[in-house]
């Protein structure tokens, strides 16, 4: 079972849709291996946390605390993306109508963001991101997916 964030979730999607290579980051986080895990099929429960998650785990900016350390370089003022995502994931969560440590399968996940995709690419556009650009990479993610995941 994986144990990701659910905004991580939602951006492995968007990145399977958008077709982005699944090559390692130079940060050094999982999201290569959880991404050939989802795509594989391998994967199919997911419990949903706020906070470092199996993403996470491997990544140069994870404190020995657990917390994140890297600030959000796409904001005008310094923003530590920990306290970012906490709240992102808190409301994602309240959304979709989830708990935290909720666990789901992978096809009911898919099966939710798509029925709340318009509320979920509002929720989730990253500052300076193209609203439109990531709804359409949601969708077809969701698409590529669910064919894989019947």
């Amino acid at each position: 079972m994986l144990r990701l964030r659910p905004h991580h979730l939602i951006d492995i999607i968007r990145n399977i849709g958008q077709e982005r290579p699944v090559v390692p980051h130079p940060y050094g986080h999982a999201q290569h291996i959880v991404t050939r895990a989802i795509l594989d099929g391998t994967e199919h429960e997911v419990m949903l946390t706020v906070g470092a998650d199996d993403l996470c785990q491997p990544c140069i900016h994870l404190t020995a605390e657990g917390l994140c350390n890297d600030i959000l370089a796409q904001l005008e003022y310094g923003f530590l993306k920990q306290q970012y995502n906490d709240e992102l994931d808190s409301r994602v969560l309240e959304y979709l109508g989830l708990e935290e440590n909720s666990v789901v399968h992978m096809n009911d996940f898919l099966n939710l963001v798509e029925s709340k995709i318009s509320g979920l690419v509002s929720i989730c556009t990253h500052p300076k991101e193209d609203e439109i650009s990531r709804r359409e990479g949601l969708e077809k993610g969701l698409m590529i997916l669910k064919a894989r995941n019947p």
